[in-house]
């Protein structure tokens, strides 16, 4: 198990990108750690503040310093490799669990979020340490493991809220299993009970959280659209259910098309035919169907929290919410595969050899897309480079007091050390420069980068004004442009 846990920390540090993520939660997380060292334990009402509480340590010892976040990370990402390489070998049969594993710690979209400043791989650390000391306690008793379970599913929800489903997930598990004894069982309840009640009277009490509101809306983005009907639910979780399960788990399990974070939207959502997508879910479905029969945790967990991604707002679906998950579902598709391939093994004499020829196709695909990964993680691509060139022009260029607009102003504020706000999704050009004025904006942003309101608001009011800006700094391919407001 070491030599393939040592390989995953290969693969992590050959295509580790020291650059700073483009999302800009990545930048709210350091903030809010650098609050938390200031004594503002849970300053905000949309993140929960156990990640940043972690990034606390990093941060003691080298400031608001990107790199030494980014290692504690990828630290994170090899802890999670060895936990996943030991529910690996207790799911599937001898030899076939580490290389698995591997594959599952290695694809793309996880190595790329085992070095962003982001929570989906401490939250992958926790969600697994969960899982792991329910089965000790199930197995062995004694009550270190019913505390550990209940740590472990607490640091879950307050890392990411839908932490919730592994949760709920481990104390119906514990409800349903008599075996561990009633001590452990108490234990895990009651200290379960104690821990999520901070976070209930959070929830309930304090600043409203906009998570719950977005929830409920049409689409976040425009809040003028209003919230959900019956029809609406229906209409976004069918939108879902295209999207992810027809699209974003079946081509994240199947790493034959290389993507990554930078990839154009048209090709972030290129996605496997769905007639091929379905053979990898019915596979996933086999070892899910497994894991319900044997009263696993991790079949309950992995079905909840799908249900819950399946209810987030379509504007906002993408890999990036898989990433917590998708390594345990490859360990289920292998597990159905090999189920599959033991019931056809005396009518189809050669289907195990089938099962480890497809092992190994995955395996020589993945170090394919590690080598593309490792390539590409050297430079941005030329739009978010453009960008960046114009962050270091006005961090050298411009006055410490000046109100920059951006469509990204946490990175903007992170890189520059200027105030940055962003713009309304406002449509009418002249209401647009109207808050802009009484905002007391001086530099205006219009970069390459890949968002629509951009397009929509901010380009149409700076070109029906156009005798209000003025260039401060161009850059001509791709085309960017640092305009400066006229007063």
């Amino acid at each position: 198990m070491l030599l393939w846990g040592c390989l995953i920390v290969l693969s992590s540090i050959l295509t580790f990108d020291p650059k700073l993520y483009i999302n800009g939660d990545n930048v709210e997380y350091i903030n809010l750690a650098q609050a938390a060292r200031e004594g503002r334990l849970w300053a905000s009402p949309k993140y929960p503040p156990f990640f940043a509480w972690l990034l606390v340590l990093p941060q003691a010892a080298f400031g608001l310093a990107l790199l030494p976040q980014k290692i504690f990370v990828a630290i994170l990402h090899a802890a999670s490799g060895l936990l996943l390489l030991r529910r690996a070998r207790s799911l599937l049969p001898r030899g076939w669990g580490e290389p698995v594993a591997w594959v599952a710690m290695t694809l793309v979209p996880v190595l790329e979020f085992g070095h962003y400043v982001m929570s989906e791989i401490p939250y992958l650390l926790f969600s697994l340490l969960g899982l792991e000391a329910l089965d000790r306690m199930k197995s062995q008793g004694g009550a270190r493991f019913a505390i550990l379970a209940a740590l472990a599913a607490a640091a879950t929800f307050y890392t990411r809220s839908v932490g919730l489903a592994l949760w709920a997930a481990l104390a119906i598990a514990v409800l349903i299993d008599r075996r561990p004894g009633w001590r452990p069982r108490a234990i895990f309840a009651g200290l379960s009970g104690l821990l999520f009640l901070p976070w209930a009277l959070r929830v309930l009490l304090g600043p409203r959280n906009p998570y719950f509101r977005q929830l409920i809306q049409v689409n976040p983005i425009f809040p003028e659209f209003g919230v959900l009907d019956l029809a609406g639910w229906v209409t976004r979780i069918a939108g879902n259910v295209k999207v992810y399960l027809l699209g974003e788990i079946p081509t994240g399990l199947l790493p034959v098309i290389f993507r990554w974070t930078y990839d154009s939207p048209e090709r972030r959502y290129h996605f496997l035919p769905w007639f091929v997508g379905l053979v990898p879910l019915a596979l996933m479905a086999i070892g899910l169907v497994l894991a319900i029969r044997k009263r696993e945790p991790l079949g309950l967990y992995l079905v909840l929290y799908t249900i819950i991604t399946l209810m987030w707002p379509e504007v906002w679906s993408g890999l990036r919410f898989l990433v917590p998950v998708l390594p345990l579902f490859l360990l289920l598709l292998f597990r159905g595969l090999l189920w599959l391939a033991e019931r056809l093994r005396r009518r189809v004499r050669r289907a195990q050899t089938a099962a480890a020829v497809l092992l190994v196709l995955w395996i020589l695909l993945g170090i394919r897309n590690q080598a593309i990964l490792s390539q590409k993680v050297q430079s941005y691509p030329p739009d978010w480079n453009a960008y960046f060139k114009i962050a270091e022009w006005i961090k050298t260029r411009t006055k410490p007091d000046d109100l920059i607009v951006d469509r990204k102003p946490a990175i903007l504020r992170y890189v520059t050390g200027r105030r940055v706000v962003t713009f309304p999704r406002e449509a009418d050009p002249k209401k647009m420069l109207e808050w802009m004025d009484r905002e007391g904006a001086d530099y205006v942003v219009l970069a390459p980068i890949p968002y629509d309101d951009v397009k929509r608001f901010l380009i149409p009011a700076v070109v029906a004004e156009q005798t209000r800006f003025e260039p401060a700094f161009e850059i001509e391919e791709p085309y960017a442009v640092l305009l400066r407001l006229r007063r």
